[in-house]
């Protein structure tokens, strides 16, 4: 793995980013951007939210591991 080969050169900032761009790439990362005041929200609206992230990240790994296979 080329990240590895950074490792073992001793350029292990690089592979930091190589790793982050992967993981990126293959869904296994996601940027979560919410917009609003979470206190105007109720904790029940809030554990919904959290939900749906968690089921959207869960889709988007199944498919990235359909990709790689």
């Amino acid at each position: 793995m080329l990240s590895q080969t950074l490792v073992d050169q001793g350029k292990i900032e690089k592979a930091l980013g190589f790793e982050n761009l992967i993981g990126k790439a293959t869904g296994q990362f996601m940027d979560i951007h919410i917009h609003g005041n979470l206190n105007d929200i109720t904790k029940a609206e809030k554990i919904e939210e959290i939900k749906r992230i968690k089921e959207l990240q869960k889709d988007r790994l199944e498919s990235a591991k359909q990709i790689t296979e």
